[in-house]
């Protein structure tokens, strides 16, 4: 691939396999930066692709693949060591650690960790392991990227998809439709939960990507109302699927905060061997119902469903994601800045080592960069109005519609003299 040298390039590390669940951190991560730095080449790769020949001004390694990362036979700063530190640098984005894992399992890769310059985890039991381990590296704990979601995929288009897919019989068209993130063993619990009374409808969500097939052995074993969502379907179904279910039954962590995102109740499902919490209570404060075993699922749904989440919460949390983007986007531009300047002979675009700098166009290169993401910064903050803007204006329009309805009801019309007679009253007694 040649990148035109005066273009930001980015190189998105993602593991081998394929999921729902890692095509939203990816898109997310290219929706946001694109959004930030419009010239930016974003070029995702898989772990055993390694990284490109050309120059590259940053590589933002997706953070489940610790698990398949060999630092042994692929180094993931590559050449970084005889260049300066501005230039490639790495970027660790929602690592997550499994519960019960030790440190002797992750040694091998925690030095690329360290030589990070920006490291984030999705859950506080990662974090807090990892913190000791990289001594003065900061490490963020942030929602995952599913909360940004309903960026990529709108609430409009996700409703179009919706009816798309109940025209075609791919969805349910009525009941209260259950959207579980199931595995081979769910079964029993599948069973009870279709048999139940009222009757639940069940779309099954492949979304971190075991195989469809596990999944379709399983659906005939059981009896009707059971649809499926397969690892390979697009953003757009998932978001689909999302919006059109009363309960959104969620193993992974961006399904949960994706659920979130759009507005739809979700239960948390415990997960043995699986990953912590979703993150949500540390970033944001708030409680949030604590993982529960499948088997009570059915229980729940009937007796004790979800509300839906508190919109507040969305605000702050996805300011949390925004500020991490920006950061990382400055720190792309910078690096792409320092590649230009660097000496030729350590992989930059300079002049070769020992030649004189022009001070004067490195200075005049920094402020540049200064006034651009001054710029940026004012855009940003004029979106985050426009959309506070916007939910104001749905706020009011709901009053108005309450107030309309409340002044056109037949008691607001039998009332009205009584309401006069009161006021003259008020007035006749000096009260108003």
């Amino acid at each position: 691939m040649t990148v035109a040298s005066r273009e930001p390039h980015i190189v998105y590390l993602r593991p081998n396999t394929h999921s729902l669940q890692l095509a939203v951190a990816e898109e997310v991560t290219r929706v946001e930066l694109t959004r930030r730095l419009p010239d930016v080449s974003f070029e995702a790769r898989d772990l055993s692709a390694g990284l490109p020949k050309a120059p590259v001004d940053c590589v933002i390694v997706e953070g489940s693949c610790v698990a398949d990362l060999d630092p042994a036979s692929f180094d993931i700063a590559r050449g970084a060591e005889d260049l300066p530190p501005a230039i490639r640098p790495v970027v660790w984005q929602g690592v997550r650690l499994p519960i019960g894992s030790n440190q002797e399992e992750h040694s091998g890769w925690i030095d690329l960790v360290r030589r990070g310059r920006i490291v984030t985890v999705v859950d506080n039991d990662t974090r807090n392991r990892l913190q000791p381990l990289c001594g003065d590296l900061r490490i963020d704990l942030h929602p995952a990227l599913g909360l940004l979601l309903p960026r990529v995929v709108g609430m409009g288009i996700a409703q179009r998809r919706l009816r798309s897919l109940r025209e075609t019989s791919a969805y349910p068209s009525e009941g209260k439709p259950l959207l579980m993130e199931v595995v081979g063993a769910d079964a029993s619990v599948l069973k009870e939960i279709l048999l139940s009374d009222p009757p639940v409808n069940v779309v099954s969500i492949n979304f971190t990507g075991i195989p469809d097939a596990v999944l379709e052995a399983l659906a005939e074993t059981l009896p009707g109302r059971f649809w499926m969502i397969g690892g390979h379907a697009d953003l757009e179904d998932l978001a689909a699927a999302i919006i059109g279910a009363e309960v959104v039954a969620a193993r992974s962590v961006s399904l949960s905060v994706s659920a979130l995102a759009y507005g739809s109740g979700w239960l948390p499902l415990s997960t043995p061997g699986g990953y912590g919490s979703s993150g949500l209570a540390e970033s944001s404060g708030a409680e949030f119902r604590p993982p529960i075993p499948a088997d009570q699922l059915a229980a729940i749904i009937q007796n004790d469903p979800p509300a839906k989440p508190e919109r507040s919460l969305l605000g702050p949390l996805q300011a949390q994601l925004d500020a991490h983007f920006d950061r990382v986007a400055q720190v792309i531009e910078h690096a792409a800045w320092a590649r230009r300047r660097a000496p030729s002979d350590l992989g930059g675009e300079g002049p070769k080592s020992g030649q004189p700098v022009d001070a004067e166009s490195f200075s005049a290169g920094l402020n540049a960069l200064g006034e651009r993401r001054l710029v940026q910064d004012e855009r940003d903050a004029l979106a985050r109005r426009e959309q506070e803007m916007g939910e104001l204006m749905d706020r009011l329009g709901r009053a108005e519609a309450e107030i309309s309805a409340l002044t056109g009801s037949r008691t607001f019309l039998y009332t009205e003299g009584l309401r006069h007679a009161w006021a003259r009253l008020l007035r006749l007694t000096g009260r108003r």
